[in-house]
């Protein structure tokens, strides 16, 4: 990889994005169970990462305690730009660690996390609006729902993503791994940060007990299963034969993204990447549960506004005919699951066996995915599973699976209690059930949500389930003509959409200089 020393000005602003997001991914943060003046005097920290009980995150370099506040910097070298917070407005601590095992897995990688850039950097223009989750996390699309964890808002889930449309409404499960009643009674809020809007026309609680040796987690079809141990694969390669294991066989934010150099459009190999990993299953087993904890990349969530606003002021005629005409939503529904979703494939004794998708999950959070997998094909103990989507799609940070069988549990579906939106009116009866009475947000909107839980089941274990039916609009400039040769493209060939995402990505890393080969 060789960088050029003269860049544009948009350019510039790019790698030094890239060159901060390096330097930031050397460094683990660690939650501290301290408190903030216990850790500052314990650990001398040089930077804390500090979440307010208002939701809010703020960076403090070289804090210090002085009577009840923590005093400290905005930048390291900055002195003038103080800081100065109440110990008491400070919900939770974090303390970043250099790794150097993930640096050094970064570095390998070459561009590993530039996913979220070259979309920016593939553009003339300054990139499409993006933002930060009042939590300090980036997104670009879906409602997004915070959980209550008793001292701030955690965000939770970037539910039914992927719905852009009416004709595309869909019902969303997703865990709740934040969520702490407190007296009975669980609190969520329902947010809409971005350029979008949103239409949610039913939102409920699954309230799940099972074995305390067991854990839960949903599908795509909208069925929760029960997981036992979970295996981790014995190898995992990406599709240019890299060992990628020790990316993909724990929960640890150490992600597998595809490579993006070395690209060329027109060859089908460099348009399709993904995973493939051996699992030993149990004897006599026809089936199994393939779980995929990971996310889209914000990258895959641009491709998605770009394609949109390739229609220009045809936009608004072609979400009607989706609407409108199954036909289109299927074709459509086809070439979005074939690009962006993980395809899953099985090595039977005829060969790879496409089994379905693991529907998208999303750029905001590592979504938790269950797919059921068909072992009746399978020869042998070993079973060869593959993941495939278009390059630079997905986030992966674990893949297991579990071969053990369903254990029982008991789910209760419980309503919103009381739903209060940001200008006081009560929205709960818009939420109840699936009737087309939407609650409607504009960018900006949000509304507080409680629900009102029944008693444990004596001996169990509980989880909490978000369930969420709706769709968005995505906001894009629809003043241009249509970009016709694109569009049917689209149309007539299923790997076009992959093809035009590895176009852009060269593109951008001409931009910034940097050799695709």
């Amino acid at each position: 990889m060789s960088v050029m020393r003269t860049y544009s000005p948009f350019a510039r602003s790019i790698a030094l994005i890239l060159m901060a997001t390096y330097v930031s991914s050397c460094a683990r943060w660690e939650i501290q169970r301290l408190t903030p003046e216990a850790t500052v005097q314990s650990k001398n920290p040089k930077q804390l990462r500090l979440t307010l009980r208002n939701g809010f995150r703020v960076m403090v370099h070289n804090p210090r305690i002085v009577g009840d506040s923590l005093f400290g910097t905005t930048e390291e070298n900055s002195p003038r730009r103080l800081v100065a917070l109440a110990l008491d407005e400070i919900g939770l601590v974090e303390v970043s660690r250099f790794d150097p095992v993930r640096t050094f897995a970064l570095v390998a990688a070459g561009i590993g996390i530039a996913g979220l850039l070259v979309a920016a950097a593939a553009q003339d223009d300054p990139p499409p609006r993006r933002t930060t989750t009042s939590s300090g996390g980036e997104y670009i699309s879906c409602p997004l729902v915070y959980s209550w964890d008793g001292e701030i808002w955690r965000l939770d889930s970037g539910t039914f993503g992927g719905a852009i449309t009416r004709g595309a409404a869909r019902t969303d499960l997703d865990n709740l791994v934040y969520a702490t009643p407190n007296d009975g009674r669980l609190r969520l809020k329902l947010a809409n940060e971005l350029a979008e809007t949103d239409h949610v026309d039913a939102l409920s609680l699954l309230v799940i007990d099972h074995d305390a040796d067991v854990t839960v987690a949903p599908d795509g079809a909208g069925n929760v299963h029960t997981l036992g141990p979970l295996q981790t694969p014995l190898y995992a390669n990406d599709f240019r034969g890299r060992d990628v294991l020790a990316r993909v066989d724990r929960l640890d934010d150490l992600n597998w993204e595809s490579h993006p150099l070395g690209r060329d459009p027109l060859v089908a190999a460099d348009v399709r990447d993904g995973l493939e990993l051996t699992f030993v299953r149990s004897s006599g087993m026809d089936t199994g549960k393939l779980v995929i904890d990971g996310r889209n990349t914000s990258w895959a969530a641009n491709m998605l506004t770009e394609l949109i606003a390739a229609h220009g002021n045809a936009t608004a005629a072609w979400y009607d005919s989706l609407d409108t005409q199954p036909q289109f939503m299927q074709q459509f529904g086809s070439v979005a699951a074939h690009t962006g979703f993980l395809g899953v494939s099985v090595k039977t004794t005829n060969g790879w066996e496409h089994q379905g998708y693991v529907w998208e999950a999303g750029p905001e959070i590592i979504k938790r995915q269950v797919f059921s997998l068909d072992l009746s094909g399978v020869n042998g103990d070993t079973v060869r599973v593959r993941l495939e989507s278009a390059p630079a799609f997905w986030h992966i940070d674990q893949v297991t699976a579990d071969f053990s069988r369903t254990r029982p549990f008991t789910t209760q579906e419980i309503n919103i209690t009381r739903a209060i939106d940001h200008t006081g009116r009560d929205v709960g009866h818009l939420l109840a059930e699936i009737d087309g009475a939407e609650f409607v947000m504009a960018t900006g909107d949000y509304a507080e949500l409680e629900f009102d839980l029944p008693r444990a089941a004596p001996g169990k274990t509980r989880s909490f389930v978000l369930s969420s039916t709706g769709w968005y609009r995505v906001h894009t400039d629809e003043t241009a003509s249509p970009q016709i040769t694109l569009l049917a493209d689209l149309v007539n060939d299923r790997d076009a959409a992959s093809r035009i995402a590895v176009t852009r990505m060269n593109e951008a890393l001409r931009a910034l200089g940097v050799k695709s080969q």
